[in-house]
């Protein structure tokens, strides 16, 4: 990095803040980027899902995005996203920015927009929002920060170098992402085909059997009453989790004495966001414990393949059921479980041989979808590496440091 420069951002580009829109029903329609378009994105490339508006006039030109602008966010509730940076690429459509962010547009040619993305992507302004030692989030970006940040200047060559090399790694994370997508698409079309009976596994001709949840599954109960100090988990509509991991923070009661036991394979659901589809089988754990306003359940002796049956509960199927059996609470959001409803509620269940062929073409499924993210986060790690290598000078771009596996390695440790 002895030969770089570095420049004030404010002698690159020009800043302008977002308008805090009025949306009326009539009027011109403009799309407006916000912040819940951010989300893991560091290009703006599809601008078919940015929610419209509609305006009493046309705004003026200088608030419209133009290819090669880069959209910060300014503020937000959740301080982890203040600075995120977006590339914008219009597709030649209108398009504005909220007035929670910021607009950033290069004014000369010493650098380009890919490049101080890059240097964003690598933590160079989230580096300069802590305010101290102590790590605390500046909880808003102005345009006097982003003025005052120093932006490090590579030579020309370096650069184009620099540029091609990243490139290269969201190539490969692109085209990983694109086959994840693909093959969650083809594992829906076969939960729904197969766990539904409209298509039979290959083989096997015999008609399903409506058999009711309350044949299949006993509601029973397990309850802490030592005290025993187990983790707490918590099932949600995406499945279940550690409660701790996924709230951040210990949310449970001190006393546990009336928490429920749920040793691994033991149904476990919801007793609030059940009708969202928030049940699942308990087996990330050997033993665990649930809140007490949890309802669980055991498997019974009968032709019932455990492994397809953890397949049909996280599927839409079980979710149609569970909301079948709820009723209106007290409010929109609350509702509440009627119990002989969903006992009597029909599944149908193919004989256990086909069960077991459809739970095998679903998991096989299912792997190679976990390999495929297994593989893409390694290409994110190993990108990450490489820009505090690269990004910051301790590697040369150009030099004779190789590339190879150990290096990546080395970068991503």
């Amino acid at each position: 990095m002895n030969s770089w420069t570095l420049e004030p951002f404010g002698n690159l580009a020009d800043f302008k803040n977002g308008l805090n829109f009025r949306a009326g029903e009539t009027g011109h329609e403009l799309k407006v980027l916000g912040v819940g378009d951010f989300k893991e994105r560091t290009k703006l490339e599809q601008v078919a899902d940015i929610s419209s508006i509609h305006t009493e006039k046309k705004i003026d030109k200088s608030y419209l995005l133009q290819d090669g602008d880069l959209v910060f966010v300014r503020s937000n509730g959740n301080p982890a996203l203040v600075g995120r940076c977006m590339q914008i690429f219009t597709n030649n459509e209108d398009i504005s920015f909220s007035g929670f962010t910021i607009r950033a547009r290069l004014k000369t040619d010493k650098t380009t927009p890919e490049l101080i993305s890059l240097f964003m992507q690598g933590g160079l302004l989230k580096n300069i929002l802590k305010r101290d030692g102590r790590g605390t989030n500046i909880s808003n970006l102005n345009q006097d920060i982003l003025s005052k940040l120093q932006i490090p200047i590579p030579s020309k060559a370096e650069q184009m170098e620099l540029l091609s090399v990243f490139g290269c790694w969201d190539n490969a994370i692109e085209k990983t992402e694109a086959l994840i997508a693909a093959k969650e698409k083809q594992f829906e079309w076969l939960c729904t085909n197969l766990l539904s009976g409209r298509k039979k596994s290959l083989g096997f001709t015999g008609k399903s059997i409506p058999t009711a949840f309350g044949s299949i599954f006993s509601l029973f109960k397990k309850v802490n009453t030592s005290c025993a100090d187990y983790e707490v988990l918590s099932v949600t509509k995406d499945g279940i989790v550690s409660q701790s991991e996924y709230f951040n923070k210990e949310v449970a009661s001190k006393d546990k004495s009336k928490y429920l036991i749920v040793d691994k394979d033991t149904l476990v659901m919801s007793g609030l966001n059940f009708w969202m589809g928030a049940i699942d089988f308990q087996t990330i754990r050997d033993t665990a414990i649930v809140s007490p306003a949890y309802k669980t359940f055991k498997v019974n002796e009968g032709p019932y393949s455990r492994d397809y049956l953890r397949f049909f509960i996280r599927s839409h199927y079980m979710t149609k059921i569970l909301l079948d059996s709820s009723i209106q609470g007290a409010s929109i959001v609350r509702r509440n479980l009627d119990m002989e409803w969903l006992s009597n509620s029909l599944i149908d269940l193919p004989n256990l041989e086909e069960q077991i062929d459809i739970a095998n073409i679903l998991s096989l499924a299912e792997k190679e979808i976990d390999g495929l993210k297994l593989l893409a986060e390694k290409y994110h790690s190993q990108k990450r590496g490489l820009m505090q290598k690269l990004l910051s000078g301790e590697w040369q771009v150009g030099s004779s440091q190789p590339l190879s596996e150990e290096t990546y390695q080395e970068a991503s440790a």
